[in-house]
Order: structure tokens, then C-alpha cells, then sequence
């Protein structure tokens, strides 16, 4: 999976960091305003942490998680307006990034939360 080596290039103890990252990403996501669920929260945050757009493959993959259950909350998260759908020239596959340009205060508050809920974690 090419898209996947962008996630996973990375030194093995950051490797780490990163999914304990997302893991904390989507156990605090269901507690955001309650818009997405824990695997929406995990989505989010691997396409924030992305270097480059993931196809639902990728992120079916990364995630261990169903193809089905990553296109319900891909849906989702295009609702809310915090992934959107990316053209990638040569590919016939629907390809997605994180909004960035999100409200500030929203990301704020994610990452806040997301900052205690991994202090917390590593307790």
C-alpha cells in the first residue's frame, strides 16, 4: 500500500506515539459534542497526521478496521465538514485529507482534550 508507507515511515518509537495518538483521537471523538464515533475520531486523526490524501483502503488498512465502517464515517466526517475528498491524478479511487481549515476553536478543544485524555492514558 503506497499510501500507508506515508504514515509509516517513521522510527518505531514514533511509530508508536502516533497510534496511541489516533487510538486517543477516537476514544475522546464520541465525547466531542458527540458528532463522530470512536472510529471517526481515529480517521480524523490519521488524515491530520497524513503526509499525503488516503484512499479508504489506506484507511481501512492503517486502522484495521472494515471498508464498510470507514465509508459510513468518511460520510460523516464530510458532513461535518472535516475531511474532504481529494482528486489524485492517474487514480480511479476516491482519495480524502483532513480539513485544516476547521474552526480553530474546535481543533482547540480536540486537542486539549485529546493532550489530557493521552496524559491520562500513560498514568
Amino acid at each position: 500500500m503506497a499510501q500507508e508507507a506515508s504514515i509509516k515511515k517513521y522510527p518505531q518509537s514514533l511509530e508508536k506515539a502516533l497510534d496511541r495518538f489516533i487510538e486517543s483521537a477516537g476514544k475522546i471523538s464520541a465525547n466531542m459534542l458527540g458528532m463522530v464515533n470512536k472510529v471517526g475520531g481515529q480517521i480524523y486523526a490519521l488524515l491530520f497526521l497524513s503526509r499525503e490524501p488516503l484512499s479508504l483502503d489506506d484507511i481501512s488498512e492503517t486502522l484495521q478496521v472494515s471498508k464498510g465502517n470507514v465509508s459510513v464515517n468518511i460520510r460523516l466526517l464530510e458532513e461535518f465538514k472535516l475531511v474532504k475528498k481529494i482528486w489524485v491524478k492517474g487514480s480511479r479511487r476516491d482519495f480524502y485529507e483532513a480539513n485544516r481549515d476547521y474552526p480553530r476553536e474546535f481543533l482547540k478543544g480536540f486537542f486539549d482534550r485529546l493532550r489530557g485524555g493521552i496524559d491520562e492514558s500513560i498514568r
